[in-house]
């Protein structure tokens, strides 16, 4: 009996959990939807600039961007023609492969993208009123988390400094486990931890 309401109790978590990730998104939703509307572009638009700002050529064509935002290559290839419209964003033609285009911004897409780069800012300002360690082990636990449903097939690949192949993970002389950026040579505490770093790098499996 004690186990069925220990299981009962450990299902009741797990769904508040699943429940309040889903309440936060609406949060989530609703302010792209309100930059939206200021900026007259759609909600995947606006992460699509912010996307491509922040990420090098290699994970910017529409087939990365397909894979980042689990879409079809279709729906991105319209996003991205709309935006190439208004003058945006412009495809590079690779010389060594014309299949490939890598997509970068305009000198006006550039200046949107930082105008977008704060749209979840009214978020940002309840989080930081949480205590430091609350915030780092929420970090640890949705990068977890994300890494699961990765290797599970739920989510495509994202990247975060788990899954990349320049971090390690040592031991220090007081056998304590820190975390290692093996391309800036340079320890990570947990709040230092990222999602879409521009070095990202997927670690061999």
């Amino acid at each position: 009996m004690s186990e069925v309401i220990i299981q009962n109790k450990h299902h009741n978590l797990d769904r508040s959990i699943v429940l309040a990730l889903e309440r936060v998104s609406q949060v989530f939703r609703t302010l792209l939807w309100d930059n939206s509307k200021q900026k007259k572009l759609s909600p995947i638009q606006i992460q699509f600039l912010v996307y491509i700002a922040a990420h090098s050529k290699k994970y910017s064509s529409v087939s990365e961007i397909a894979r980042t935002f689990n879409l079809t290559p279709a729906t991105v290839s319209d996003a991205i023609k709309s935006l190439e419209r208004k003058g945006l964003v412009q495809k590079i033609v690779s010389r060594r492969d014309g299949r490939k285009f890598p997509i970068s911004l305009t000198k006006a897409g550039l200046s949107m993208a930082n105008n977008l780069s704060n749209w979840y800012d009214p978020l940002m300002d309840h989080i930081q009123n949480f205590p430091n360690e609350t915030r780092e082990a929420v970090l640890i636990f949705l990068l977890q988390l994300i890494e699961s449903l990765k290797k599970h097939q739920l989510l495509e690949e994202i990247k975060t400094c788990l899954s990349c192949r320049y971090f390690a993970r040592q031991t220090d002389s007081n056998i304590e486990q820190t975390s290692y950026c093996l391309l800036r040579k340079v320890p990570l505490n947990n709040s230092a931890l990222r999602l879409n770093c521009p070095n990202f790098n997927t670690a061999n499996v």
